[in-house]
């Protein structure tokens, strides 16, 4: 087993993404499934991804929000390093994207005074996000892909 997951994950992880830290190290990002609050958590990794162990539980700062449930459940975090140096990332929350930035790639900031990005911005009848992801272009432009879906019910 190369990382099982904290105990309040219930030793398990979901949508992991995976990136270099400044020190040469790989970083692992994820969801602690049933963790009912603050949900990401980073573990990481010395031999170039052979084993990962526990590293933070709070890089969305999501341990600091008093509202409880889903609107400070992440899903889906996903982590690219800029060329120019940082990070940026990306989060779902309620089927909304919330975009960070971090020096160091494990404790992230809000964005855009952490306001979100939602479906309707793109003139869509889809009722939200789901499965973002980040690439930065040889040119510097950094995209963002998501699928943008309805609510089954």
């Amino acid at each position: 087993m190369l990382f099982r997951s904290f105990a309040g994950g219930n030793g398990v992880i979901g949508v992991p993404d995976i990136y270099p830290t400044p020190d040469g190290k790989l970083r692992l990002i994820y969801v602690a499934l049933g963790a009912t609050r603050a949900n990401a958590r980073t573990a990481i990794s010395s031999n170039g991804g052979q084993s990962f162990v526990d590293e933070f539980d709070n890089p969305f700062n999501d341990l600091n929000v008093t509202s409880p449930g889903a609107a400070n459940t992440n899903v889906d975090p996903a982590v690219v390093k800029l060329a120019q140096g940082g990070y940026l990332a990306v989060a779902m929350r309620l089927k909304k994207l919330y975009l960070f930035l971090s020096a160091d790639g494990k404790v992230f900031l809000p964005l855009n005074g952490g306001a979100p990005i939602e479906a309707s911005t793109f003139r869509s009848t889809g009722t939200g996000f789901f499965d973002p992801t980040l690439v930065q272009l040889a040119d510097g432009r950094i995209l963002v892909y998501a699928k943008i879906g309805r609510a089954h019910v």
